[in-house]
């Protein structure tokens, strides 16, 4: 078998400070992603409690 020498495979070299934006902008997005679970965390957490005061408040009074 003979190699094609024609493709040859292309090596990108980043540097420390292209390594450091790309970690940082990946930083960033999973922060902003954390922040969306989060706040989603609390409307659920919001509700249940709604519901489990009104629950005990019906129970309580008997409505």
């Amino acid at each position: 078998m003979v190699a094609d020498s024609g493709k040859k495979l292309k090596v990108v070299e980043r540097t420390e400070e292209e390594d450091s934006d790309h970690i940082d902008s990946e930083l960033v997005l999973s922060i902003e992603k954390l922040q969306e679970v989060q706040d989603e965390l609390d409307k659920v957490r919001f509700s249940l409690c709604h519901r489990s005061i009104s629950n005990l408040s019906s129970l309580k009074f008997g409505l």
